[in-house]
């Protein structure tokens, strides 16, 4: 049995338009104390790697006289003590937001189950922080393992194709190489991609749980979730050109379709419900 792209869909716009308090607003929520904090927070902090970035914009935009060496672009993401603050604030956001994702998946995944939910359910990544901080770091780690020895092969390659000294070969061994670390990377996320999901539902056992659960759980279904990733693709284009905007619709849609995909995959539902009007016809965007 497959998972059903269209009837999760389907059943996802249903639960936006009959959840209360309404998913849009539980979501507006969420995003401003995400989203909206990084950006207040933007205002007053300086964000090391904007600025460094915006030193070597600047040094671009002048000719490019003289130059450009590590210490100078480091001096000037660092400079003063607002460099250092920085950090620290940069540091303590992601923290934060990652904390503030589990609340939302959990709320997300109560509204599937059929189960009330609401603003509080939001705040409940912080009673697992410890694990939800660990998680999102131990995936950071493992994944970074996993992309070493193959970004190790893919410089020795482009540096062996660069002694040909052709440039055809060196061009095309080069974007060879760029599709074959994205697509690798892309599997190895897939791996761990349910682990968030898993902590979130049975947040009384521990990370590593998670993340090995995940690994066997996303065995056979790495491409039935890649290609639902896809289909977002659309909507989260429509968010980019919206400054966000959308995102207060597409964000619920694209979370609730994916918790039921977490929940297909581990047994726990079926795509089609009882309450939920069947799908006639659509083509899954």
């Amino acid at each position: 049995m497959r998972f059903d792209r269209i009837q999760a869909k389907w059943n996802a716009r249903t639960i936006i338009a009959h959840s209360k308090p309404h998913v849009c607003l539980v979501t507006l929520v969420y995003l401003l104390a995400t989203s909206g904090l990084a950006l207040l927070l933007s205002l007053f902090v300086v964000n090391p790697m904007q600025a460094a970035n915006q030193y070597v914009m600047d040094w671009a935009a002048g000719g490019g006289v003289g130059s450009l060496t590590a210490e100078e672009v480091l001096a000037a993401a660092y400079a003063g003590s607002s460099g250092v603050l920085g950090v620290f604030a940069s540091v303590l956001l992601g923290l934060y937001q990652m904390v503030m994702q589990g609340g939302y998946l959990f709320y997300i995944t109560r509204l599937v189950r059929r189960e009330r939910g609401g603003y509080a359910d939001l705040l409940e990544g912080f009673g697992i922080a410890g694990k939800v901080v660990g998680l999102n770091l131990l995936i950071v780690l493992y994944s970074f393992l996993w992309m070493l020895p193959v970004t190790v092969l893919f410089t020795a390659v482009v540096f062996l194709a660069a002694l040909s000294q052709s440039m055809a070969v060196l061009l095309l061994v080069y974007i060879a190489g760029v599709v074959g670390m994205v697509a690798y990377a892309v599997w190895v996320s897939l791996r761990y991609a349910m682990s968030v999901y898993l902590l979130m539902d049975q947040p009384e056992q521990g990370v590593l749980w998670a993340i090995r659960t995940s690994v066997q759980t996303m065995k056979g279904w790495k491409k039935d979730l890649f290609v639902l990733w896809i289909s977002f693709l659309g909507w989260s284009l429509l968010s980019a050109v919206t400054g966000g905007l959308a995102g207060i619709w597409v964000s619920p849609y694209t979370s609730l379709t994916i918790v039921q995909f977490y929940e297909f995959i581990s047994g726990r539902q079926t795509i089609s419900a009882e309450e939920i009007p069947p799908v006639n016809g659509g083509n899954g965007f």
